[in-house]
């Protein structure tokens, strides 16, 4: 039987949905707006993803390519890549995600990424 951690569920019988949930539940966004904004990038995400394997070990080999555009670490501007941002050298880092199974691209400012990956729960 596994040890409950103080403070974690006890997340044994829980279903992805569930943990899903859960993770959006215990954000502490400082807005409601921004709240949205973070579970609707998680939700494109893991619809982007789908099909892979849930640690994304060798997403390569499971049709995921990605590559990153910028110049520095912000979140001002979103998750946009803009020819003159670009020019000027002032992009900041945008995580593109492309999925060869479904010809589709996916953008997200890495800093984005990284407030995503700061709430998770495991």
């Amino acid at each position: 039987m596994r040890k409950k951690r103080k403070g974690r569920p006890d997340w044994t019988d829980w279903t992805d949905e569930q943990k899903r949930q859960y993770v959006l539940r215990q954000m502490s966004a400082r807005t409601a707006a921004t709240h949205q904004k973070m579970r609707e990038e998680l939700d494109e995400l893991v619809r982007f993803t789908h099909g892979c394997r849930e640690d994304m070990h060798e997403p390569d080999e499971q049709g995921i390519d990605a590559h990153i555009v910028g110049n520095h670490l912000d979140n001002a501007f979103g998750n946009g890549v803009v020819k003159e941002m670009m020019d000027e050298g002032c992009q900041e880092f945008v995580v593109i995600l492309e999925n060869e199974n479904t010809d589709k691209q996916m953008k997200i400012n890495l800093a984005n990424l990284i407030a995503l990956a700061r709430k998770a729960v495991i």
